[in-house]
């Protein structure tokens, strides 16, 4: 175990594109990204199936708030949609510094 902080990440997750997976396996598999590349995972924010979408911007709420949050993960890139880039390309000045990391089975990598 190190003595060093880890940056912080939140999570963000869209329940109805997780497709067979199953929501608990996909926060595991944050976890593990976040602990794997060096992070702590913070808050995961889930914009569940049967409610209405509000997570995201809950989301984009905490990133505004302060500076705690290093980026945020998310299990592939088919749980942020369109409106979710227009909200940040919208507030660019909020969240220049914001990274978003892909937590994919596959292989890792970072959005433009």
């Amino acid at each position: 175990m190190t003595d060093r902080i880890r940056p912080l990440l939140l999570g963000y997750i869209r329940e109805a594109v997780l497709g067979s997976e199953r929501l608990a396996s996909a926060q595991t598999r944050l976890e593990a990204f976040a602990h794997d590349e060096g992070f702590a995972l913070g808050t995961v924010f889930i914009d569940r199936r049967h409610s209405l979408p509000g997570a995201f911007d809950a989301l984009m709420q905490e990133i505004r708030r302060g500076d705690e949050a290093w980026g945020i993960v998310i299990p592939d890139v088919g749980h942020l949609n369109e409106a979710n880039y227009r909200v940040m390309n919208a507030g660019r000045h909020d969240y220049t510094s914001t990274t978003v990391l892909v937590a994919n089975a596959i292989a890792s990598s970072r959005l433009p």
